[in-house]
């Protein structure tokens, strides 16, 4: 099923967002996961969120060998400010800087007034 839907969005030029984030068993979410996906479709762009938290050091390399893939920091910030800061220092050193996507993605207009609470603070 989930191929048939990678197909279709292949066809109509979408970029589909991977997610990979801290809830549950995150083990799950691992980007290293996805390697195969990015291979199938090539046509298609992927757009890792949240740097590939905790994975970011290995969601660089998968952006810098996979032309379809690309690196999204929505939330990164909020979940580790330190990781973020030593990640994207990480992603200018490996990546593409065209493939770095700074604060796109999942979020809502309660989700925008948390950023800006939260960068207000900082």
């Amino acid at each position: 099923m989930y191929d048939k839907i990678l197909v279709e969005k292949c066809r109509a030029r979408y970029v589909l967002p991977q997610w990979s984030e801290l809830c549950d068993d995150f083990r799950q979410l691992d980007p290293r996961h996805n390697i195969p996906l990015f291979q199938k479709y090539l046509e298609t762009k992927f757009d890792l969120y949240h740097m590939g938290m905790p994975w970011v050091r290995d969601t660089a390399f998968i952006a810098k060998n996979y032309h379809n893939v690309y690196l999204n920091l929505c939330w990164s910030h909020i979940v580790s400010s330190h990781m973020t800061v030593s990640g994207l220092l990480e992603y200018f050193d490996i990546v593409p800087v065209n493939k770095i996507i700074a604060f796109g993605g999942d979020y809502t207009v309660y989700s925008l007034e948390k950023n800006c609470k939260s960068l207000k603070n900082s």
